[in-house]
């Protein structure tokens, strides 16, 4: 038995029962301030659906240009993700998920990461993409949510247990 963390802390899972201990997802009704900034950026995020819907993603592939979609879909492939494609966030047929994702250079995620944070009260790291290094991935969870917060609940459910041991591939898992 263990506990898992995924999406940066949204969601804390004993496994393998898959029980739910925590859960802190963005809403649905934060995709149109999410929108209106992320058009002044130029670019558009990715919905990450989560555990519940078997981390399906949601994405509008018309607000991305040909390179992008050529990335994602090489991505996509490699990850063997699901990726459903929408006209609109208003189809989106979830009313809550743990994050949603950015794609792009870091010189253009970090302002519009700093300004989700700022305004929107995000958490959003900026980390390199392990699939292709030149590009960066900014995933967004509500502002209280981080691996932080999360190894700190799991200490607080289980405070008499072994040892607390986490694990990460880049700085923001510091």
């Amino acid at each position: 038995e263990y506990i898992l963390a995924a999406y940066n802390g949204a969601i804390v899972m004993r496994m393998p029962s898959r029980e739910i201990l925590k859960r802190h997802y963005l809403t649905k009704d934060r995709l149109s301030q999410v929108e209106a900034i992320s058009a002044e950026h130029h670019t558009d995020c990715v919905v990450f659906g989560g555990y519940e819907v078997e981390d399906r993603c949601y994405w509008r592939p018309r607000h991305f240009d040909e390179a992008h979609q050529h990335y994602l879909a090489k991505r996509r492939e490699s990850h063997r993700e699901t990726w459903d494609a929408l006209d609109q966030w208003g189809q989106l047929p979830l009313d809550a998920f743990p994050s949603i994702k950015y794609f792009g250079t870091l010189a253009h995620l970090t302002p519009l990461s700093q300004r989700l944070e700022k305004e929107l009260n995000l958490h959003m790291p900026v980390i390199g993409d392990p699939f292709k290094g030149e590009v960066f991935v900014a995933q967004a969870t509500d502002g209280s949510v981080h691996k932080g917060s999360a190894l700190k609940e799991i200490a607080r459910l289980f405070p008499t247990k072994g040892p607390l041991i986490a694990a990460g591939d880049d700085y923001n898992d510091f």
